[in-house]
């Protein structure tokens, strides 16, 4: 079946015109593709539950700090009760009651380490609220790090079995009220009354209980990570070293420096940076038929890269704008990899096609390993650290150890993001553009043989392709990608999709034929990743993918309100009728309503709040004035 697009056939995949603010519109039936009618694979929602370890005592901890009042809040696991140390102004502080906590447990917070940690031991040294608080603006206003706190205020050791959960989750860091909304948290408010108010005691009293919030928002997030802790207490266990509170990369990074160490006796140390240019270097298999593909390679090797004064690395400008266009796509280099420019459009297999995501298994680390990459002044021991993690987690996983696989695992792709971080001992620039260039050029190789033998690609992207291949070429097609695989020393696991439906390369929705589904960017689900957007759209597209059920059965049926829900972080806080929400907004669209929300600092509609309704707290019962007719055609505009 050939490819289609909307905007040729007048129906479903018709490219929009983006607009400012959104308005109400009348309801606009489209033509839809025919749903794909496969089976659907039912398999129970997994819901994360928090696990008490065997032998474990756990208490999360938040602090606040105001002029004349100081709070640290504790709340117990599992049974959740709260335990508050309060010191007033003039008052004294229970320091023994809190030691007795931190001896007995274990303390959970959310950055922690920047901020309560070095707010508690200030506290436990005899502080006054108002050194507190000068101490606390310093933090904040001077950017204080906690070497340079712990030197300020002439802190004594004081060890603390402490997690902060803050560089633990994955993805780009946010805040704490963000990472609470996501999570679908009973409560958002931002604290309630500004950080330099002398407070009454019936302040003090909401104060506390804003604190109790923080402390759930923790939780929720605690519990949402609880297998990304696991690994970390076991690889913790492994190499000697804390990795409990250590981000994917960082983890990375304290493993292989520890064990260039171990061979060496010399602790790798972040270099400096030299300011300058250098050239990417191909590696001898990478070779091209077609006279466009060598003028890209001329350029991709011949055009220098720049490392700036900072550190960071700026392609060069003949690079950014090179387009390649192999078959009917176009594709463009980036440093974050190759990707084709595709959009609005979708490809189905039926009897003459079948549809294959085609994705190569580790790129990164085997391209480090295959062109024997390694930071120079690391030398080959980098090689031989990272070749033995890399065989240890291939036989931990062959032989079952999950914990083990997957602890290795945030070592080997972790440790790939630190070769552009200028604060890093990993920190190799060239190397960093090696391994993604000659990612992009490998797949270029293979789509190229690809299209010269009549097998569309239709979609690129960083490690992988979706390949739209005729029936009668699949076995020609399987040679193709074995002799790549000789050639280049990678090697490719292999998807069926009943149907790939496309915004584009970074927002699709793909279908297997069990029902089950991949989404990226747009179609995903919220996450701790991503905000919630109207998230029963999303289901209504798909169940109509896959079934043929209607937008507006799924719609009307839901009666879940997270599944409606849109959250958005606000600079400077939002209003809504003269009300201050704060600066993480969660809605809803009412029946009716043409309100918006508003920011504080300027009045301006905050995007896509025309007819919103706040819910900043969860109701016990499903609204009866969901504007149903807005999700119906949301959907519909959705690709």
């Amino acid at each position: 079946m050939p490819c289609m697009r909307a905007d040729s056939l007048g129906i479903f995949w018709q490219d929009l015109p983006k607009v400012k603010e959104l308005k109400e519109k009348a309801l606009v039936i489209k033509m839809l593709p025919p749903p794909l009618k496969v089976s659907i694979l039912t398999q129970p929602k997994k819901i994360k539950k928090y696990v008490m370890e065997e032998g474990k005592k756990q208490v999360l901890m938040d602090i606040e700090c105001f002029p004349n009042y100081f709070l640290i809040l504790f709340r117990r696991l599992p049974d959740h009760k709260l335990l508050s140390f309060e010191l007033k102004a003039g008052g004294a502080l229970d320091t023994e009651g809190i030691m007795q906590v931190l001896d007995r447990y274990e303390v959970i917070t959310f950055n922690g380490l920047n901020y309560d940690i070095m707010m508690l031991r200030l506290a436990l040294i005899g502080a006054d609220t108002g050194v507190l608080k000068a101490a606390s603006n310093r933090i904040f206003n001077e950017q204080l790090r906690p070497y340079q706190f712990e030197k300020e205020f002439d802190l004594p050791y004081l060890k603390i079995n402490h997690i902060d959960l803050a560089d633990v989750a994955p993805g780009v860091a946010v805040g704490l009220k963000l990472y609470g909304a996501r999570l679908n948290c009973t409560h958002l408010q931002d604290l309630p009354y500004p950080e330099n108010t002398d407070l009454t005691l019936e302040q003090m009293e909401e104060v506390k209980t804003y604190c109790g919030y923080d402390l759930e928002d923790t939780f929720l997030l605690f519990r949402e990570l609880q297998e990304q802790i696991m690994l970390r207490r076991a690889m913790s266990n492994t190499y000697l070293v804390d990795l409990r509170s250590k981000s994917d990369a960082q983890i990375a990074e304290e493993i292989i420096k520890s064990e260039i160490q171990r061979r060496t006796g010399r602790v790798p140390s972040r270099p400096q940076i030299k300011a300058g240019t250098f050239l990417y270097k191909a590696p001898s298999f990478i070779s091209f038929g077609s006279q466009q593909l060598k003028d890209a390679l001329e350029i991709v090797t011949t055009q220098p890269f720049t490392i700036v004064a900072n550190g960071r690395i700026e392609m060069p400008k003949e690079l950014l704008l090179l387009r390649v266009g192999i078959g009917e796509s176009t594709y463009q280099m980036g440093m974050g990899g190759l990707h084709s420019t595709e959009s609005s459009i979708y490809h189905v297999a039926d009897s003459r096609y079948v549809i294959k995501d085609l994705d190569v298994t580790s790129y990164y680390p085997q391209i480090i390993l295959n062109c024997e990459l390694y930071p120079e002044r690391l030398g080959r021991t980098f090689l031989e650290v990272y070749r033995k993690i890399v065989q240890e987690r291939l036989e931990a996983k062959m032989a079952g150890n999950k914990v083990k696989a997957d602890s290795l695992k945030i070592t080997v792709n972790g440790s790939f993001g630190k070769l552009g971080s200028p604060y890093s001992a990993l920190y190799s620039p060239d190397l960093m553009v090696q391994v993604t260039v000659t990612g992009q050029l490998s797949l270029l190789m293979l789509i190229e043989a690809l299209e010269l033998n009549g097998i569309s690609v239709v979609s690129g992207n960083t490690d992988g392709l979706v390949v739209k291949c005729p029936v009668k070429l699949e076995n020609l097609m399987e040679d193709i990608v074995s002799k790549w695989e000789e050639v280049t020393g990678f090697s490719m696991e292999h998807t069926n999709y009943a149907g790939i439906y496309s915004r584009d390369v970074n927002n699709y929705i793909a279908i297997k034929y069990d029902g089950s589904i991949k989404t990226k960017g747009c179609f995903s689900p919220g996450s701790i990743s991503k905000n919630p957007a109207s998230e029963i759209c999303n289901e209504a597209l798909i169940k109509y993918l896959i079934d043929g059920t209607s937008f507006e059965d799924t719609i009307h049926a839901c009666k879940d309100i997270k599944k409606f829900l849109n959250v958005r972080n606000v600079k400077g806080g939002a209003y809504f009728k003269k009300d201050y929400l704060g600066r993480v907004v969660r809605w809803y669209y009412a029946k009716g309503s043409s309100d918006t929300i508003n920011y504080r600092t300027n009045d301006n509609q905050v995007a896509k709040t025309f007819g919103a309704k706040p819910l900043m707290t969860l109701p016990n019962e499903f609204p009866s004035d969901i504007n149903y007719q807005f999700y119906i055609q949301e959907t519909y505009q959705l690709i």
